[in-house]
């Protein structure tokens, strides 16, 4: 504000108590009394942005205890880690989940068994973390080995890479300023986290199998989302289940087969806070600990019945609009201006998208020969990179499936772990600085066997990409008033102005207001297109 009292006969003492952080001018001119405040008139601004918190890698060692029968010969063993809890605290972060692992083995009856055991861990994961932050954990098992068998036992070591990503949310402050200012103003962008949601999804999955199925060995499910919508309190998520099976069928020889599942599912989840304008970040997990199933016999066939539950984290974000001080100026003092800089998430698009991926394996020489392919069974995807270039998303990784067979010499039931790399590719717009979250899932893989070594392997790769980048705003947040400006003494002054000078440049070079320069010069545009002559006029004092 501006305080202003005259006195001519006497001298006025002036005792004020401000309870402000903006500074006190005073300044005596014979008898008049001005004190100079800007004006506090800031506002607050929250942000959101997304990015990598920490990762931390864990060896953890695993016993599982054979089932009814002894173990006499492993055939296969997977893997898959699940994270089910996140805290975040100062500086760090504490991660808790399971590893679960099954495996498949001959017996001493000459049978096929298989049992299954969930291993928790816990993870402490360094970074910038502060309790109460949107935090979305995942993990996944980066190498594991057998490290010994036993008739009782198989001993597994397993690493697994926990990663941690976040949306912090950053308050800064914007400036007002009062009407003794010169100011230009802007319109500047940015991003606002409105709702985050952790929620499940249940399923009963029910699958008719024409065979006679005498027991169900093991059970995969990968769910993938291929895309999320926002409505008016409420988010929809569509996306597949790839489900396989294996299991052994009643009076064939042999008896092992496998089958698999794309199961679409749909599902509106009611998320308080959402609207149809709402972006949205997604992020399905499956609680493999709670895979279970049931099986239905009937007089042609057989029905398995799977209850599958998976986590859903959901972060919802709205892009907003608000208006903050570009350049400003005083016409009596100088000014001294902060500026404060932001980043704020841009979600751009989600992707969804499939790609054919093969590759050839030669067995070892010490592998028994591969005289007839039984089942392929625990397929599974590594993504090792991911990243955008020239206008193209590239995912590398590898693609791992077991491949049962017989070996006519010995009359024997064998197995052998098969891992193929691969790289696949999409076009994408153009998006400056673009980042991408991916999550892969693989089905249709197909398995041959040619000359009792060589393995040939087909896939289908099914990926979800979301698709942001990282915006930077500036506004400035402070502005003080410092030293009185000389008065003016002249009563006309003429500038000239170069081609692409606005016409706030020329008023602020010349310490005048745009309103003053556009009144004596009505015809003047607001960017010069060449040189200009601007003259001011101003009233002489005599």
């Amino acid at each position: 504000f501006v305080w202003r009292c005259e006195s001519f006969n006497k001298i006025i003492f002036l005792f004020l108590v401000l309870k402000t952080k903006s500074p006190l001018y005073i300044i005596t001119k014979s008898n008049v009394w001005r004190i100079f405040i800007v004006a506090k008139s800031n506002q607050k601004i929250l942000v959101v942005n997304k990015r990598m918190l920490g990762s931390v890698q864990n060896n953890i060692e695993c016993k599982v205890a054979s089932a009814d029968q002894k173990v006499m010969g492993l055939l296969l063993s997977s893997a898959k880690v699940e994270v089910t809890s996140c805290e975040p605290l100062q500086k760090e972060a504490n991660v808790s989940g399971k590893i679960v692992i099954d495996i498949l083995y001959k017996t001493e009856n000459d049978e096929i068994d298989s049992t299954s055991s969930a291993f928790a861990f816990s993870s402490k994961v360094e970074g910038d973390f502060e309790p109460n932050l949107g935090v979305v954990a995942t993990a996944e098992i980066v190498d594991y080995s057998v490290d010994g068998v036993s008739e009782d036992e198989v001993r597994f070591v397993v690493t697994t890479e926990v990663r941690v990503l976040g949306y912090p949310q950053t308050e800064f402050e914007v400036a007002g300023a009062d009407e003794d200012l010169c100011v230009k103003m802007s319109e500047n962008h940015a991003t606002r986290l409105t709702k985050s949601s952790n929620q499940k999804l249940s399923d009963t999955l029910s699958f008719d199998i024409k065979d006679k199925v005498k027991k169900v060995l093991r059970v995969d499910v990968q769910t993938i989302c291929k895309d999320a919508q926002a409505g008016n309190g409420y988010v929809t998520l569509n996306g597949e289940d790839i489900v396989d099976i294996l299991y052994v069928e009643d009076d064939v020889e042999p008896k092992l087969k496998s089958v698999s599942f794309v199961h679409p599912f749909g599902e509106e989840l009611e998320v308080g806070g959402v609207t149809k304008d709402s972006l949205i970040d997604q992020f399905v997990s499956v609680k493999y600990d709670s895979l279970s199933n049931t099986l239905e016999q009937g007089e042609d066939g057989a029905k398995i019945n799977i209850n599958r539950e998976a986590n859903v984290q959901i972060f919802a974000f709205e892009k907003f609009d608000f208006e903050s001080i570009e350049d400003v100026y005083s016409l009596s003092h100088t000014t001294l201006v902060s500026t404060n800089s932001y980043d704020y998430l841009a979600p751009q698009k989600q992707m969804y998208f499939q790609n054919k991926i093969d590759g050839t394996v030669t067995a070892g020489e010490n592998t028994p020969r591969i005289d007839k392919v039984l089942e392929n069974s625990a397929n599974t995807l590594k993504v090792l990179a991911y990243y955008v270039q020239d206008d193209e998303i590239v995912i590398q990784g590898t693609m791992q499936t077991t491949v049962i067979y017989l070996n006519d010499e010995n009359s024997t039931i064998e197995s052998l772990e098969v891992e193929i790399p691969f790289e696949v590719k999409q076009r994408i717009e153009e998006i400056p600085g673009a980042s991408i979250d991916v999550k892969c899932a693989v089905d249709g893989v197909d398995v041959v066997a040619k000359r009792g070594k060589d393995i040939f392997v087909e896939a289908e790769v099914k990926t979800y990409v979301a698709v942001y980048s990282t915006e930077t705003g500036a506004a400035i947040s402070g502005i003080e008033l410092q030293d009185e400006l000389p008065p003016k003494t002249s009563a006309m002054e003429i500038y000239f102005a170069n081609a692409g000078q606005t016409l706030w440049d020329v008023a602020k070079d010349m310490v005048e207001s745009v309103d003053t320069l556009a009144k004596f010069n009505p015809d003047l545009p607001e960017v010069m297109a060449g040189d200009e002559k601007i003259i001011c006029y101003r009233k002489k004092s005599i």
